[in-house]
């Protein structure tokens, strides 16, 4: 699977790699090249009922990449400011609050209609707040009727890399 958090081994021209080298190797490999890992990320003001969510990471040393889609279905509803989280922690430099981009992209979808960027920022801990920029362009909160009425098959999707704690 794509999680490894092992120790880079330092390898200098002319050196031959010891086994604990070979295997700390073949450990980032397979991270970089196996299929990403699912996760099972907590919601906050987002209910899924008969939508669908897609949460994915992979984890090379403390480098997180992570994927992560909400599709609006029968039953599902969004509240202000919705939020969900990481896989891994991220690194503290990235601060707390909500005056801090994290990195990562974020689009969301009117389906057939709309599209709009969006922002992501931590709340706390491993805790990420989706938001969208208004036509202003401001960073507003998303809610059940912001930036449009969320209809099945609207979506949102966030991509990106970070270090991790």
């Amino acid at each position: 699977m794509g999680d490894w958090n092992g120790t880079v081994p330092t390898i200098l021209a002319g050196y031959v790699p010891s086994g604990d080298d070979w295997s700390a190797i073949l450990g980032e490999l397979t991270a970089l090249s196996a299929a990403w890992t699912d996760y099972p990320p907590v919601l906050t003001n987002l209910t899924l009922g008969g939508g669908t969510q897609y949460a994915k990471y992979r984890r090379v040393g403390k480098t997180v990449d992570y994927y992560w889609q909400f599709v609006y279905g029968a039953g599902s509803a969004i509240g202000t400011a919705p939020s969900f989280t990481l896989p891994v922690a991220p690194a503290t430099y990235y601060g707390t609050g909500r005056t801090t981009a994290f990195p990562g992209t974020v689009h969301l979808l009117n389906s057939g209609v709309e599209h709009r960027q969006g922002n992501l920022a931590i709340s706390s801990g491993s805790t990420v707040v989706v938001s969208f920029w208004n036509a202003t362009p401001n960073l507003a909160d998303i809610t059940a009727t912001a930036p449009w009425t969320w209809n099945a098959p609207d979506a949102m999707t966030a991509w990106g890399s970070y270090e991790a704690a």
